[in-house]
Parts: C-alpha cells; sequence; structure tokens
C-alpha cells in the first residue's frame, strides 16, 4: 500500500473511533488519546519534511475543534 493511501486508511479509521465514542458519550478518553496520536503524526510530518501531511492533519485537528499553534516548545491546542 502507498504511503498517502495508508495515511488516508489510518485517518479514516481514527475519524470512525472518534464518532463512534462521541455517539457513546465517552469522549474524554478516546478523544484525548486520538488527537494526541494526530499531533504527533504531524510532528513527525513536519521533521520529515512532509508538509502536505502535517496541513492535512492540522486540517483535521481544526475540523475536529483545535487549534494548533506552533512554538519552539512544541505544538500548543487549544479549542476552538
Amino acid at each position: 500500500m502507498k504511503k498517502a493511501a495508508a495515511w488516508a486508511l489510518c485517518v479514516l479509521w481514527m475519524m470512525v473511533i472518534f464518532m463512534m465514542s462521541e455517539m457513546s458519550g465517552d469522549v474524554s478518553g478516546a478523544q484525548s488519546g486520538f488527537v494526541t496520536e494526530l499531533v504527533e503524526k504531524r510532528a513527525a510530518a513536519k521533521k520529515a519534511k512532509d508538509w502536505a501531511t502535517a496541513d492535512a492533519i492540522r486540517a483535521e485537528l481544526t475540523a475536529m475543534g483545535w487549534a494548533v499553534k506552533d512554538t519552539a516548545q512544541g505544538p500548543q491546542l487549544s479549542k476552538l
């Protein structure tokens, strides 16, 4: 499987898990882990200079209601 297709499948799967956890009311743990994982993947993409993936992850976080601010200490998240 190509890298882009694998990434798209991963993001889709994480979105399904997030939506299921929201519907069940158990958002805190699932959402926190999901958001943390996305932030880590975005940091890895930026380190690899894979700007398209980093931008796609930022867009996904924004769609989930999170703002990402890059700082010297690392990314900072805040709720929109």
